[in-house]
């Protein structure tokens, strides 16, 4: 979930078909006739976003957010409140997520993205101003108890940290608090937190009690996905609906979508982010032959785009059970469909 400094929601793919093939280590992909495309399709297929923040035009995420390609500088701080005192190490909850979410940042963007999380000295626990209940996180979380919640913590570090050239912010709660779900925070220049010092932070992540979800990964996982709303993906869950309906536009199929098991993004996802080139998803205009290589490793063209409006595409990809992947519930040739107009959660 992300909070953020607009009043728009964000986008997603709809829904997916699959079509099961055997495991091999590549898939041949015909293309018939296809109706003609709305417009001329630019070399990265790039769709028209109709102004949503988050859609997933293949072009590149909008400036309000982090950059996807690269090393962000982050800061993770520890805190906890009176009514939710630690009982855990900053250590054990730093070397359970930490290592993990940055693999996984590693092999899904092939090496292209990095988040180099730094800690205080010590790493100590930072007592909060007010209870845990305070802060309204635990009914949904909007923009502006998000940033309090921030400005808190920061505050709470004082003068102990610099946060001059720190990109991204982690503020991990204690097990118990009023703070059961992990989200992500963007801002605009002008409307982040304001850090001692002065320095104004616009990318946050408040980690809740999932990331503590009995599961091996899972807390890593957690961090990846709300890392990734940083670089400007969206949820592609459904909002306000219950188990497994939830889950029914991407499913396992991206850890956008169910963060469970620690899926690869969808290839679309990766082209909006840079971490394909244009060349490794190209755009299909006529009938022809294409062999993709499976998305789980690096190189190789690994999706083929068919635009069929303005703003949609149908994508193609060859997803097998390597790495990351291996747990999938299935494997082959998965297709879906891009709409860069429908709002996240939608």
């Amino acid at each position: 979930m992300t909070a953020r400094g607009t009043g728009t929601p964000r986008k997603r793919p709809r829904r997916l078909l699959v079509a099961a093939l055997g495991l091999v280590s590549s898939l041949t992909v015909l293309i018939g006739h296809a109706e003609p495309a709305a417009a001329a399709v630019a070399p990265a297929c790039a769709l028209d976003g109709a102004g949503n923040l988050r859609g997933l035009t293949g072009a590149g995420p909008d400036p309000i957010f982090q950059a996807s390609i690269g090393t962000r500088r982050a800061l993770m701080l520890f805190v906890d409140f009176s009514d939710a005192p630690h009982v855990e190490t900053t250590t054990s909850l730093y070397d359970g997520i930490v290592p993990g979410a940055r693999g996984w940042l590693a092999e899904v963007s092939y090496g292209r993205f990095d988040v180099s999380v730094a800690r205080m000295t010590g790493a100590p626990w930072l007592r909060m101003p007010h209870p845990s209940t305070f802060y309204g996180l635990d009914d949904g979380t909007t923009f502006f108890e998000h940033r309090a919640f921030f400005s808190d913590a920061v505050n709470a570090a004082g003068g102990a940290v610099d946060f001059h050239g720190v990109d991204l912010l982690y503020v991990v709660p204690a097990r118990g608090a009023a703070i059961p779900l992990s989200a992500a925070f963007t801002a605009p220049a002008g409307s982040g937190i304001v850090a001692p010092g002065g320095v104004e932070l616009r990318a946050g992540v408040s980690l809740g009690d999932d990331i503590r979800f009995p599961r091996p990964g899972y807390g890593a996982w957690v961090m990846a996905h709300e890392t990734s709303h940083t670089i400007g993906l969206p949820d592609l869950y459904e909002y306000g609906a219950d188990y497994p309906e939830l889950h029914r536009f991407v499913g396992s199929w991206d850890v956008m979508g169910r963060v469970q098991q620690g899926p690869h993004l969808t290839a679309w996802q990766k082209v909006h982010l840079g971490w394909l080139d244009a060349a490794q998803a190209p755009c299909v205009e006529t009938s022809g032959t294409y062999v993709l290589t499976p998305l789980e490793q690096a190189g190789g063209v690994k999706a083929i785009v068919l635009r069929t409006g303005p703003s949609t595409a149908i994508v193609a990809e060859d997803r097998q059970l390597f790495g990351r992947d291996g747990a999938l519930c299935d494997h082959g040739l998965l297709v879906y469909q891009v709409d860069a107009t429908v709002p996240t959660g939608a």
